[in-house]
């Protein structure tokens, strides 16, 4: 039971059940901007990737809005699956401007994006903007990542600005729930709920200014 508890094995009911050892998981740390081979290294995981695919396409709607760019616009259009000690852990789809990334496609694709693009073209990002969600895997998601079709996975998408607020990736990331556990920090700063109006539901929120001193005797 501690074991299960911990994570160490986990047991599964039935006939066909039984106790088996589970695979460490892989903390996402939402709070810190570096690529997967980063996460994957500092806790003790081989990093691997394959590459599914590498082109130059027109940008769709929703992936222009997200990079400001017009509809149509040509974007390097990446998909890789990254793996952990050898076992598929995500499948990622990573959308960059071409204009600003000139030749980056010949450049090899196992390693991290963000160590390229900083290396290359001296753009790292400095806002990075995540949203998470659980979705159930296609037919191809489940075929790429192995696991069975309407296993849970954790989608992540992500729209990251240089420090001057350029967008310049969009990433749409599929986890694998049983190898991710995903980690927020949140520092909280001291606040001040107030309405702004009675007729407004709208909630103010700002930060609570330090006590005046008492005016001396």
């Amino acid at each position: 039971a501690v074991l299960a508890q911990a994570g160490t094995i986990r047991r599964v009911p039935g006939r066909a059940g039984g106790t088996f050892v589970a695979h460490t998981k892989v903390d996402r740390d939402l709070s810190l901007i570096v690529g997967l081979p980063e996460y994957l290294r500092r806790q003790g995981f081989v990093a691997g990737t394959q590459v599914l695919s590498a082109t130059i396409a027109g940008a769709e709607e929703y992936t222009a809005t997200h990079l400001a760019l017009p509809a149509g616009s040509l974007v390097l259009d990446i998909a890789r699956i990254r793996l952990a000690d050898g076992i598929p852990i995500s499948l990622e789809r990573v959308q960059l401007p071409a204009e600003l990334f000139p030749g980056l496609l010949e450049l090899p694709m196992g390693s991290s994006i963000y160590e390229l693009l900083d290396k290359h073209y001296g753009i790292r990002p400095e806002d990075v903007v995540e949203h998470l969600e659980v979705v159930d895997a296609s037919a191809e998601e489940a075929g790429l990542l192995g696991v069975s079709v309407g296993t849970p996975l954790l989608a992540i998408t992500r729209t990251s600005c240089t420090a001057a607020g350029t967008p310049f990736e969009f990433s749409q990331d599929l986890f694998r729930a049983d190898r991710t556990r995903v980690t927020f920090r949140t520092k909280a700063d001291r606040a001040q709920i107030g309405q702004r109006a009675a007729s407004d539901r709208a909630i103010d929120l700002r930060p609570q200014a330090p006590a005046e001193p008492a005016p001396p005797d």
